[in-house]
């Protein structure tokens, strides 16, 4: 028996000894981990110290942190749960509550959170009881906001392992309908790829071939111009293993390539600062640059700040950044906007706000500085995991997301992914548009309005659909959302005014409110209006739906022919085909009725339109110098109007001279051939 005694003894401090060996070991390799930033292999080895020694409560908490950074949201909240109403450890039971929420766990979620509250009587009590009364309203949120509909707002997919891979795959940036731009970690450091859709597959994903070198560093987060001339994006150095700085780029195009990367100065790249998640737009001669930066001077956190520039000015010359004002940043972090021009619609994600999980995608109105309050996409865009980079196609039918959210073919939250979305509803519920008429000079409500409405299938091709009278001069109409409209609005002693409008620019909303300004009659012409004498803001006077700029670029003039004569249709009208430019700089697909001529000749572009009316006065200096014809963009719903055809360049250049003098200043010559548009000639 005593044997027996002395055997069990020795076998337990036998056993005592290389348990404690063993869990020093595993500290030692999840350390060594640790360092490397391979944070998964850490967790796991300091999980596995903590079970040999679970009277060392430091070893759960570091592997809980090392969930953390990978997102590894169920195991977690395992690790923080060992630690919950234990003094040493105060915000584990917040850091177990938010684990349970990014889980989708909302109810229990929102009771940790209650009782993190309870226990929690730090000093920074107030600010943790703020963080924690903000994340139950997001769970409440979440339990309030269907899951699943039977007519969702959008149906999300996930592109396939030739977009997505084991590592983190983000910024998406649709630079056509099925040509996708976007950065990846995938290899030793993140790269900007390409990659492209037919018939629902994707290509495999590559370099892209006309790229600048760029041979350290992570280069990421693109963004391209309106006018496809400049390609914004981020350079970042890693400083440690749990940090890294970002500063903004831009290289401009040359012929079909792109020069060398230049960064902007100091006051965009504040060199105490990490500079992000750049996104442009132009709105007439201003260029408008967001991005997100924890720079001082903003709310606390990751904010989205803006600055501008003059399209044609010097290449960096921007305005110092501005702030976008506590209606959109909080102290906590917002990041990755993306700016819808024609609805004034700034998409961003943030933490800061009541949220479903943890980085979830809002939506706000206004411009620059001034906004309405964001309103939460909830599901399907955000979930319970981090969402973000919110883009839209041009087309609008559809864009991108970045998420980290598990799927069926994705079971685990520990990488992010692109996903598309695509608008189902787009075409079975109508689009109810009203507004009210007023006189543009006066302000005053106008009455007796007459609303005409056609379906626009391009280039001097509307039907007729019907036309509306509304004796107190408020219209409200309900348009189906597969079709393309021009409206015209008349009222008695005012001049006529036309603006096409495209449902499928608002599928996310039911109704839009469109005001009308109409001029009164007087005998002299209005003035034409250009882009320089469009004000610096986000929004013209009057509520027209227009593109900032023709893809040609540089010196066109987008206007909108108002005069209110009808176009006279030809005797035997010709027959409208297809076609797409063939620069890279151009490859719009566009509606035209022009002649196809065989060989090499020219075209002096004079001006892009919203809407074309042959009869109006600005072309009559012209129309004796050739015949008049016009390109409809497809994607920008702009015409393009031409003075045709010269055969030789040297008489191109003399009539462009000639067009210059008589109200064209912004014309350009443009080279086919065979038909077909080669692009501009500089």
């Amino acid at each position: 028996m005593r044997f027996i005694f002395v055997c069990s003894i020795f076998l337990l401090a036998s056993f005592q000894t290389t348990a404690q060996d063993n869990w020093r070991k595993h500290v030692k390799i999840a350390e060594e981990h640790q360092r490397k930033a391979e944070y998964a292999e850490a967790a796991e080895h300091f999980r596995f110290a903590w079970v040999l020694k679970p009277g060392k409560r430091d070893l759960i908490e570091k592997a809980a942190k090392n969930y953390d950074m990978i997102k590894d949201y169920g195991n977690a909240a395992e690790a923080w749960r060992a630690l919950i109403n234990r003094k040493k450890y105060p915000l584990a039971g917040f850091q177990y509550a938010l684990a349970l929420k990014q889980q989708e766990k909302y109810q229990e979620a929102s009771r940790a959170f209650a009782s993190f509250k309870d226990f929690y009587k730090e000093k920074d009590v107030e600010y943790w009881g703020r963080r924690a009364d903000m994340e139950i309203l997001g769970c409440e949120l979440a339990l309030r906001t269907p899951r699943f509909s039977e007519k969702p707002k959008a149906v999300i997919r996930r592109p396939g392992i030739t977009v997505n891979t084991e590592t983190t795959d983000f910024a998406p940036l649709p630079v056509s309908e099925n040509i996708l731009y976007f950065s990846s970690t995938r290899g030793d450091r993140a790269r900007i790829y390409r990659a492209e859709e037919s018939a629902g597959a994707w290509s495999s994903a590559s370099l892209p071939s006309n790229f600048p070198m760029i041979t350290e560093d992570h280069y990421c987060n693109g963004t391209l111009t309106p006018d496809n001339q400049r390609f914004y994006f981020t350079i970042c150095k890693s400083e440690s293993s749990l940090t890294t700085r970002c500063e903004i780029y831009v290289t401009q195009r040359i012929d079909n390539a792109w020069a060398s990367p230049e960064r902007l100065d100091d006051y965009i790249n504040d060199p105490n600062a990490t500079t992000t998640h750049p996104m442009v737009v132009h709105n007439g001669d201003t260029e408008i640059l967001y991005f997100s930066s924890n720079r001082e001077g903003g709310e606390g956190g990751m904010d989205i700040w803006f600055a501008t520039r003059n399209v044609n000015g010097s290449n960096t010359d921007f305005t110092l950044p501005m702030n976008l004002g506590d209606d959109i940043n909080t102290k906590r972090d917002e990041i990755t906007p993306f700016y819808a021009l024609e609805t004034a619609t700034l998409y961003f994600s943030s933490n800061g706000h009541p949220s479903v999980g943890g980085f979830d995608i809002f939506q706000s109105s206004g411009s620059r500085a001034q906004w309405d309050r964001p309103e939460n996409m909830e599901f399907p865009f955000n979930s319970g995991a981090d969402d973000f980079y919110y883009v839209l196609k041009q087309s609008r039918s559809g864009g991108y997301l970045v998420s980290n959210r598990a799927t069926d073919d994705k079971p685990t939250t520990t990488d992010e992914d692109i996903f598309s979305f695509y608008f189902p509803n787009a075409t079975k519920q109508d689009l109810k548009i009203r507004g009210e008429a007023f006189n543009k000079e006066s302000g005053q409500r106008l009455r007796d309005l007459t609303v005409t409405l056609y379906q626009e299938n391009g280039p001097g091709n509307k039907v007729l659909i019907d036309a509306y009278f509304f004796p107190e001069g408020v219209y409200e109409l309900s348009l189906p959302r597969d079709k393309r409209y021009l409206m015209e609005f008349k009222s008695p002693r005012h001049s006529a005014y036309s603006q096409i409008f495209n449902p499928a620019s608002h599928q996310l909303e039911d109704e839009i409110v469109i005001p009308v300004h109409l001029r009164p009659e007087t005998q002299e012409e209005p003035p034409m209006l250009t882009e320089s004498s469009i004000p610096p803001g986000d929004e013209t006077d009057e509520p027209m739906i227009t593109e900032s700029s023709d893809p040609e670029k540089e010196g066109t003039t987008v206007q909108e022919d108002a005069e209110s004569e009808k176009e006279t249709p030809s005797e035997s009208e010709p027959t409208p085909y297809t076609i797409r430019g063939q620069s890279p700089a151009d490859d719009y697909e566009v509606i035209t009725a022009a002649p196809r001529n065989e060989g090499t000749y020219y075209k002096v572009q004079l001006i892009a339109v919203v809407n074309y009316n042959e009869n109006h006065s600005r072309y009559k200096p012209v129309k004796d110098l050739g015949r008049i014809d016009t390109e409809y963009i497809i994607d920008r719903k702009l015409y393009r109007v031409l003075l045709a055809d010269f055969g030789t360049l040297e008489e191109a250049k003399e009539m462009l001279e000639i067009v210059k003098t008589r109200g064209f200043e912004g014309a350009y010559l443009v080279k086919y051939t065979d038909g077909q548009r080669m692009g501009r000639v500089r």
